[in-house]
């Protein structure tokens, strides 16, 4: 199933095994430089294809195994930069009500 996936959905699995403890869609946006329609239309695929799971205020990958051969398809690199990207769009997405600490405790 992930082999088949479209390359936003695939990119969106991706920046989903970096949160462990799963991710809101406007941070997976703001961490892709996706629009939310983009985002949607990922999530609506990845659930489809019961990649994900959808808890109502996060997105999570649905099995670790899942997280494994998603990872085992990216380079390295690709995912370093990723990371970074999600740390920064973590901290542009904090407020004052929420510290970018907040965000960080899904990892």
């Amino acid at each position: 199933r992930v082999q088949s996936l479209a390359p936003i959905s695939f990119r969106v699995l991706h920046v989903l095994t970096l949160g462990e403890d799963g991710l809101t869609p406007s941070l997976i946006a703001s961490a892709l430089s996706l629009s939310p329609t983009e985002v949607l239309a990922a999530v609506d695929d990845l659930t489809a294809k019961g990649l994900i799971v959808d808890l109502a205020d996060r997105l999570l990958v649905r099995h670790q195994l899942i997280a494994e051969l998603a990872l085992g398809q990216t380079q390295r690199l690709s995912t370093v930069l990723l990371h970074a990207r999600l740390g920064a769009a973590i901290e542009q997405l904090s407020s004052s009500e929420r510290s970018p600490k907040h965000y960080w405790q899904c990892y």
